[in-house]
């Protein structure tokens, strides 16, 4: 009788895309930093943060692409 296969993949977490899109409406980044992305996620509030300050269009835009990119992809 064969030995059973082992499957010896990468440790794949678990995250829902629609909390990470409304932890990442609520603060910038944070969805990112959910899916484990910490370094990622703080880029997005830094960027995001400069462009309020600068004029609220940039911001809006920058805001509205880190909740996209929070609920889409992978975590790794």
């Amino acid at each position: 009788m064969p030995a059973p296969v082992k499957n010896h993949s990468l440790p794949h977490r678990e995250w829902s895309p629609a909390l990470a899109a409304i932890l990442s409406f609520l603060i910038p980044g944070l969805g990112q930093m959910y899916k484990g992305n910490v370094a990622t996620g703080f880029i997005w509030m830094v960027v995001t943060g400069i462009g309020y300050v600068l004029f609220l269009v940039p911001g809006a835009i920058f805001h509205m692409a880190c909740i996209i990119s929070a609920a889409w992809g992978d975590n790794y």
